[in-house]
This record gives C-alpha cells, sequence and structure tokens, in this order.
C-alpha cells in the first residue's frame, strides 16, 4: 500500500496508518510482527541513505508499545538523545487486523527541490500462532513541502506630507 504524509513543519508531528493485508486464517492467536531488516528501500529495492538537515540517520529496533510486535525509530546520527529524538517511527501492530503506523518528527531531506515525493518501503515478517511466516512490503510515500503565498496584498500608499522638500 503507499500511503502520502504531507508536509514536514518542523515541530509538527505527522501520522499515517495502513492495513498490512495479512490473513491469520486459523492460527490468529500469539501472531506477531518484526522488521525484516533496518534496510529502508526505494522501490525498485535499492537501500535508500537518508539524512534530516544533511545529518544521516542510524536505526534501531525495539519492542512496540503493545508488547508483542516491533518498531523501527529511525534518528540523526550522533544525537545524544539517539532513539529518544526521533525523525520518524514504523510501529507495527499484529492483532486482529494487522497493521503499522508512521509517525514523522523532523524533516527528511529529500533528493530534488520543490514539492517531491520520497518514497520509503518497508519489509516485514509476519508470524501466526504456531510460528508460520509471511513476507510483506509496504510504502510510505513522503511529501516534500514548499512555501505558499496566502493571496493578493493590497496596494500601500505613503504620503510625502510632512517630508523637507515635498511638494
Amino acid at each position: 500500500s503507499h500511503l502520502v504524509a504531507h508536509g514536514e513543519q518542523q515541530g509538527q508531528t505527522k501520522s499515517t496508518f495502513g492495513n498490512l493485508n495479512i490473513d491469520w486464517n486459523a492460527d490468529d492467536k500469539n501472531t506477531h510482527l518484526e522488521f525484516a531488516s533496518t534496510s529502508i528501500t526505494d522501490g525498485n529495492g535499492h537501500a535508500l541513505t537518508l539524512t534530516s538537515d544533511g545529518i544521516a540517520l542510524d536505526y534501531t529496533v525495539r519492542q512496540a508499545g503493545n508488547g508483542t510486535d516491533q518498531e523501527l525509530v529511525a534518528y540523526k546520527h550522533g544525537d545524544p538523545l539517539g532513539a529518544d529524538n526521533p525523525v520518524f517511527i514504523v510501529s507495527l501492530n499484529a492483532p486482529v487486523n494487522p497493521a503499522f503506523i508512521f509517525t514523522l518528527f523532523q524533516n527528511l531531506d529529500h533528493p530534488g527541490q520543490g514539492a517531491d515525493t520520497l518514497s520509503l518501503h518497508f519489509t516485514v515478517n509476519g508470524f501466526d500462532g504456531d510460528g508460520d511466516s509471511v513476507q510483506q512490503t509496504f510504502a510510505v510515500d513522503i511529501k516534500d513541502d514548499v512555501p505558499t503565498a496566502g493571496g493578493n496584498i493590497a496596494d500601500q500608499i505613503v504620503g510625502e506630507d510632512g517630508l523637507a522638500g515635498a511638494n
């Protein structure tokens, strides 16, 4: 699935989510999701080297808030806060309807100027109740923001009255 997180203003958090289209069938108890790797790829399967404010990103995988699944955290290399100051987090959630949540906390650098889209592809492994697995890939598209003008500005008048030499 392709989802879009629009905008990247500093200080704003942007989130999107999607269904992973995994059916556990009869083995739907004790299911969980894991990232296949920390490699994030483009649409052709090539590894991306992501940056934020010109700083390369590091990644860590940790247990998600639900206590069962995983989340991938991207943070700026050298940041003393590390994963506690994320650029983005991708959380997985297996129970009932397997899904992901992508949350963007800081801007991602885009390869070009203007309103271009950066497509991030993630691969996950889903495990059913008796250990069988299936692999699924999903994408999140990050659309770069661009400045906008709010409309016409009325002409302003400045008078010369009171100026020395005014006529």
